[in-house]
């Protein structure tokens, strides 16, 4: 572990956690803004389409972001699309004239950050062999804690002294004053390559796109992502409906959180351990078994341990994603490799909670959509379990 657990490495593994934490300030304090945005602007339903389009363009923005990164190198890339990410947020200060179309521009232009996660991912694969899947967890790890921790109570704090607007610059001008120069730092700190960067072997984009390896994975994380997305969308009315209050209601829905710490870093140690796709069967099971006990459980206790256990699967299965593209197409290109997956991504995650919300309205009840979710999840496990071997494993320097 000590040869590649270094000062370059370490610099970089901070900086994949550090560069998309801030790219996701816009979005990810939203939530928090969203009732003081909804009295400005006439409503929840139109204002909860900002977050939508900026999630969108987050997505759109992975294979943008995953072909630069891949010609001109994350050291360049990063930097700059954390400087542009902070830049946006700040503009959202004084814009109090601003309408609600120049308002949607500037979250279209502020999703775009989000999509540095395809040059972390690529960066991760270059300084990791051995321990690439450990990397893995622990930069999902970190980056989850800024996600769901820091930014939204740094978003309310700041609410409870300013506007949402000046809260929005406060925030964005942190990012740019702080968070930029240090990204740029820790980035260029780590060198131009990494240890496996120089002629790093790997196939191209088109050649990995027609393989039937390719849509294997997207299979099983678009099942995994479409099903868990629209489970937390509807999970507090799922335990409202059922005479839970409010409160435990939410309480349910933050379980999640304890399901991502366990599945990561256990994914993670895996992954290191065990050459073959097959390592992902035991967190199928806990998707489809945590599906189930939503679908079917029948006290508050089940449908905890259900959100934790489809939560594990879920954040295990979206950690291997990254590292089975490595594994199978090697690290040259694996910047539009990974970030053509957010491209299949961005359709299935925005209609998946709407499908489920019409298939409640017409059957007055969620198992339907939920038995389905479970057929899904153990239709993209059996794609996932079927991998063949991997054609580039790791080795010993």
């Amino acid at each position: 572990m000590g040869k590649e657990f270094n000062r370059q490495s370490l610099s970089i593994l901070m900086a994949s956690i550090i560069g998309p934490g801030l790219g996701g300030i816009a979005t990810l304090a939203f939530p928090v803004f969203l009732t003081a945005m909804a009295q400005q602007y006439g409503g929840r339903g139109i204002v909860s389409a900002l977050y939508t389009v900026a999630g969108l363009a987050g997505y759109a923005g992975m294979l943008i972001v995953g072909a630069a990164v891949d010609r001109w190198g994350a050291r360049h890339v990063a930097p700059a699309v954390a400087l542009f990410s902070a830049i946006v947020t700040c503009l959202l200060w004084p814009t109090a004239s601003l309408g609600l179309g120049g308002l949607f521009l500037l979250f279209l232009l502020a999703g775009f950050g989000n999509s540095t996660l395809a040059a972390y991912s690529k960066l991760n694969a270059v300084y990791f062999n051995r321990r690439r899947g450990f990397a893995f967890a622990l930069s999902a790890m970190g980056l989850g804690v800024i996600w769901f921790m820091a930014i939204p109570q740094t978003a309310s704090a700041l609410l409870a002294s300013f506007d949402w607007r000046q809260s929005y610059g406060i925030m964005g001008l942190a990012a740019l004053i702080g968070g930029v120069p240090l990204i740029a730092w820790l980035v260029r700190d780590a060198g131009v390559a990494g240890p496996s960067a120089t002629g790093a072997s790997g196939v191209e984009p088109r050649e990995a796109w027609r393989t039937p390896i390719f849509w294997m994975i997207i299979v099983g994380v678009c099942a995994e992502a479409a099903t868990v997305n629209s489970c937390r969308a509807h999970m507090v009315a799922l335990m409202t409906d059922r005479g839970v209050s409010a409160h435990m209601a939410a309480l349910v829905l933050s379980s999640a959180l304890a399901g991502t710490l366990i599945g990561q870093p256990l994914a993670g140690w895996l992954l290191d351990r065990c050459a073959s796709a097959r390592i992902v069967l035991p967190f199928v099971f806990c998707s489809v078994g945590g599906v189930l006990l939503l679908a079917f459980g029948t006290s508050l206790p089940m449908w905890i341990a259900g959100n934790v256990v489809m939560s594990a699967g879920y954040a295990a299965e979206l950690l291997m994603a990254p590292y089975f593209f490595t594994r199978f197409f090697g690290a040259r290109n694996h910047g539009r490799i990974y970030g053509s997956m957010f491209v299949c991504l961005a359709p299935i995650t925005a209609a998946a909670p709407a499908v489920m919300g019409f298939i409640y309205d017409r059957t007055g009840s969620y198992q339907p959509a939920l038995i389905g979710f479970a057929i899904a999840l153990a239709i993209g496990g059996a794609c996932l379990f079927l991998l063949p071997p991997f054609r580039f494993p790791a080795r010993e320097s």
